[in-house]
């Protein structure tokens, strides 16, 4: 790297280094939603200082302050638990931290533990180790390249979570407003994901053809760097507010004297919606209102607000759309072609062939003979 092109990748690290502070102390201070904000704040942070740690290096400033070899690189391992748990108290209104969250901050303490030689040697081999990260030529082996980028492939994981819920939370809500917050939140943990990516092909793709490993590292981080930047410049009015889901509401005041809070619907709400499809209480003929509001422990009365209010139908076609979409499932699969339409209807939940046919109908604008005729030819 030519010295005029490293001054000027130390003077984009150092400003980016500073913006990043400031961004996260004014998202950490002043946002209205104050656990978000300090999930928010500190994942900023940590990115900060994983930069300070580039910034020391390529500056050289490592030399005189070699104690400072390790101690920056594990916060990094706090962005991803931070930035995931930031969406999900975004995207489920009623969310709270609980002491299980905990687990989040081990892949921190891992790290710290990694880099616990590095913090005992002696200053002399301190100094010898940082001789041998700046030295232009230096190779790294492909073991230090993996060990080197675990935030790497934790981060991937956390943003692969982020975006699942993102999806399923798009999925469950009606309003627009609720889905345009769940579809910025997925297609900002899709950017981080091809961020992730990039970054570790182009750092494979270089110790394939023997470029030095300072190279890369330094060009990444002027990338990371320019990130941070234009979240400044493209979030700042934003920083201190952020977007959430918000419950569902009809507007007629129908539940104007109900004890529920908006956050206590929608987080019942998305506890029914769990219940569907993981434990599938539709295919049971008999299945009542009371039944349904027993298994996530609530009064039936608070049950239908929640399918009116969050869903906008009543318990029997709440009910019924999973049904029939069982049934079209069962319809389509060459493994139950034997298998009559009465059959179908009885092992989708359905009483008899009459309410089966009537609602398939309703919901789907054909008889089940007819949907099964045009989708098993």
């Amino acid at each position: 790297m030519s010295p005029a092109a490293q001054q000027l990748l130390v003077l984009l690290l150092g400003a980016a280094v500073l913006h990043g502070i400031y961004l996260s102390a004014l998202i950490f201070f002043k946002n209205k939603n104050i656990e978000e904000g300090r999930l928010l704040g500190l994942a900023l942070l940590s990115v900060s200082a994983y930069l300070l740690n580039y910034l020391l290096f390529l500056s050289g400033i490592i030399r005189y302050y070699p104690n400072c070899l390790g101690v920056l690189y594990p916060w990094v391992f706090l962005v991803g638990g931070s930035v995931y748990i930031f969406v999900k108290k975004s995207l489920l209104p009623g969310y709270r931290l609980k002491w299980r969250h905990l687990l989040h901050l081990l892949p921190f303490f891992w790290s710290w533990y990694r880099v616990q030689p590095l913090l005992v040697l002696p200053v002399e081999k301190k100094q010898a180790v940082i001789d041998w990260f700046l030295h232009p030529d230096s190779k790294y082996p492909i073991e230090a390249l993996v060990e080197g980028n675990m935030h790497i492939f934790l981060l991937i994981g956390y943003a692969v979570a982020t975006r699942q819920l993102s999806i399923r939370t798009e999925q469950a809500h009606m309003a627009d407003e609720n889905r345009r917050v769940a579809r910025w939140m997925r297609r900002f943990s899709e950017f981080l994901l091809l961020l992730l990516f990039f970054d570790l092909s182009v750092k494979f793709l270089f110790y394939t053809f023997d470029i030095p490993a300072s190279t890369v590292e330094y060009l990444l981080a002027a990338a990371l760097a320019l990130v941070i930047h234009l979240l400044g410049y493209h979030a700042i009015g934003h920083l201190v507010n952020f977007p959430k889901i918000l419950p569902e509401q009809q507007a007629n005041g129908k539940y104007k004297t109900s004890p529920l809070t908006p956050e206590q619907l929608e987080t019942l709400r998305l506890a029914l919606l769990d219940l569907m499809e993981r434990e599938r209480p539709y295919l049971q003929a008999e299945l009542k209102i009371n039944h349904l509001a027993a298994a996530i422990n609530i009064p039936p009365h608070h049950l239908s607000q929640i399918l009116n209010e969050g869903m906008r139908m009543g318990f029997y076609d709440f009910v019924n759309s999973y049904r029939v979409k069982a049934a079209r499932e069962k319809l389509c699969d060459p493994q139950c072609a034997h298998y009559s339409i009465l059959a179908v209807g009885l092992d989708c939940g359905f009483a008899n062939k009459a309410s089966f046919n009537r609602v398939f109908k309703k919901m789907t604008g054909l008889t089940p003979s007819e949907y099964a005729g045009r989708h098993r030819e």
